[in-house]
């Protein structure tokens, strides 16, 4: 099953919202691990994923879509690096299924800090959650296996390289 690993206080927010309260059932096999996530200023959720540090850009509000939100955001980042349906929709499930941890994933805290104040600055600056998360999956970050995540995650789903 995968796992979100996230903060105490944003493992509350989600725990009143209903978030924690997934499903039960083991979730489907998925190429793509475990994440660790943090709040990035009033109500933006930033989402890396351990393996590729893919990352997602959400809205946290309402909490109630949270699942449905982190599962289209992935489904943008995968159709972008042209995999197939048929990794597509298990990766989603398995997000969608993800069962939220309190703690902290010290190997990402920098690139979830350099994700926090770069989405905040840009999404303040006028664009869209999806263009920062594009932006930011084409950043280098030191704790990647590849160029940039979008590399990673073609690589690991033995897909093509995602367009620039």
């Amino acid at each position: 099953m995968v796992t979100i690993t996230c903060s105490s206080k944003l493992h509350a927010a989600l725990s009143e919202g209903g978030v924690l309260e997934g499903e039960a059932a083991p979730g489907p096999t998925v190429r793509l691990g475990n994440w660790a996530a943090i709040p990035a200023g009033g109500d933006l959720l930033v989402a890396i994923e351990v393996k590729t540090c893919l990352t997602l850009v959400t809205r946290i509000r309402p909490v109630a879509g949270l699942r449905d939100r982190l599962a289209a955001a992935l489904r943008r980042s995968l159709v972008n690096c042209r995999a197939s349906p048929e990794v597509i929709e298990p990766e989603c499930r398995g997000l969608r299924q993800a069962l939220f941890v309190r703690g902290r994933n010290p190997a990402l805290a920098e690139a979830l800090g350099f994700a926090k104040i770069e989405s905040q600055a840009h999404l303040e600056g006028g664009q869209y959650e999806e263009s920062v998360q594009d932006m930011l999956n084409e950043y280098p970050h030191g704790e990647c296996p590849a160029s940039c995540a979008t590399e990673a995650v073609a690589m690991l789903l033995q897909s093509p390289v995602c367009p620039s």
